[in-house]
This record gives C-alpha cells, structure tokens and sequence, in this order.
C-alpha cells in the first residue's frame, strides 16, 4: 500500500477560509485519506465537528463514540444531512494554540456500485481536558467521488490550520 499526496492548503495564513474544496480528484487510487490539523474561530464551543461533504451528496448518515476525559458519550447522524460530521477540532475558547487532527478515509471512492464508505479518527489534547472520537458512516449516493469540501460551520479555520488530501494506492509496489 502506498499513499501519495493529491492536493493541501498549505498552512492557512489568516482566518478567512470557513470551507476548504478540493476539486479534479484523480480517479486513479483505491482510496483517499483527508488529514486535517485545525482549529477554528468558533467561540460557541471548546470544539466542532468539521463537516464533509462529497461531490455534493447531500445525504449521509453515520454514528460515532468518543470521549473527553471525564465522560463517555455516543452519537448517531440520521439519514438526509447535508454535511456528514467528522471528530472534533478545537475551538477558539479551548486552550491557546493547541491544535486537533483528524484523519478521515473515504473507501473504495471511485466504485460506482456503492455508497461511499467514510470512516474518522480525531482529537486534541488541551492540557488535562480536550475529546478524542471515531466517526464512521456512508454517503447515500453511489457516483464517483470528484469533490471534497470540509466546512466548519458558522466559524473559520484558524490560522495555521491546514488540510491535506492522499490517494491510496493498494496495487503491488514495483521495482526492488
């Protein structure tokens, strides 16, 4: 298996972005993986989802379990939302400058036989508090994958936030 770099924002400079896009997804790979180290602008909360959307699909639905170090908690997202809700990443009113990671996988995204399998890991750490959680669902909608949009709804990413798109490769290496 091997991964390969498609597409980043590079690290965000300023807190202008409240949604990243990636668009010309080459249809080459067996899978993609999104890596997202952000924080947002958000005050509402000490954390957010970051949501995802593929080629527009406006139906998802999933479940995920996590945990903030003092309770345990589990969630369900029903049928016909319109973004599908990733691990938490912490939020302006969280501890100064501590940053969250998610890493998301979208299986098998060019199969047009299939709804499109996401599943998610991520968390922060914010000094003895902070929440770790595992996502995972499907878009309701069998057509290749050839977007991606992560939002942070009613906020921005933080400055020094980035996101990165891979596709991987599951064919045999070649060479030595």
């Amino acid at each position: 298996m091997s991964m390969f770099p498609i597409a980043t924002t590079g690290t965000i400079p300023v807190s202008t972005f409240g949604q990243v896009f990636f668009s010309g997804i080459p249809q080459t790979f067996t899978h993609l993986q999104l890596r997202v180290y952000g924080r947002t602008t958000s005050a509402v909360a000490n954390s957010q989802t970051a949501g995802l959307q593929l080629s527009g699909s406006t139906s998802y639905d999933g479940h995920g379990v996590g945990g903030n170090g003092t309770a345990v908690f589990a969630t369900r997202q029903g049928f016909f939302n319109a973004w599908f809700d990733q691990p938490y990443i912490p939020g302006a009113s969280s501890t100064a400058n501590v940053f969250g990671i998610q890493i998301i996988d979208i299986l098998d995204y060019t199969n047009t036989n299939k709804n499109k399998v996401i599943r998610g890991l991520g968390g922060y750490d914010a000094n003895g508090s902070g929440v770790v959680s595992i996502n995972s669902g499907f878009s309701i909608n069998t057509a290749a994958v050839t977007t991606i949009t992560v939002n942070v709804s009613g906020a921005f990413f933080a400055a020094g936030s980035r996101v990165d798109l891979y596709g991987i490769s599951t064919s045999n290496p070649t060479g030595a």
